[in-house]
């Protein structure tokens, strides 16, 4: 049995790049536009852009940020539906509340260490 094709979405109207510019910078103002750029991870013309628009300009997180937030996560899920399972249910309750205690403790955990990590990240080191 075939499979319909989706119809393509209309497009909106394109802009219109045409104009560009060339800037002239000192050294030093390279250097942060570069900093500034790796902490957005945005290309030139649309930082420029959200600069010119006066955009909120955000801080992507680092990838290590990243999977350590997908990572803690998963293990957030998965003590979750172990907790849900119904073996589980033979647990008593004083061993499932310390599973849920570390459970919190190791997202905190996480939480601190992402912090710390954040910290040295805007340092430098």
């Amino acid at each position: 049995m075939r499979r319909k094709r989706k119809k393509p979405l209309p497009r909106g109207n394109l802009r219109d790049n045409s104009k560009s510019i060339s800037v002239r910078m000192t050294e030093e103002q390279s250097q942060r536009l570069e900093r500034y750029r790796e902490l957005t991870r945005l290309p030139v013309t649309t930082y420029f852009r959200k600069l010119i628009a006066e955009s909120e300009i955000v801080e992507r997180p680092s990838r290590t940020r990243f999977r350590l937030y997908e990572e803690v996560n998963k293990i957030d899920s998965n003590i979750r539906q172990i907790l849900r399972n119904p073996r589980a249910k033979e647990l008593d309750r004083e061993a499932t509340d310390g599973i849920r205690l570390l459970l919190e403790h190791i997202l905190e955990q996480a939480y601190h260490i992402n912090a710390h990590h954040d910290l040295n990240h805007k340092d430098g080191q």
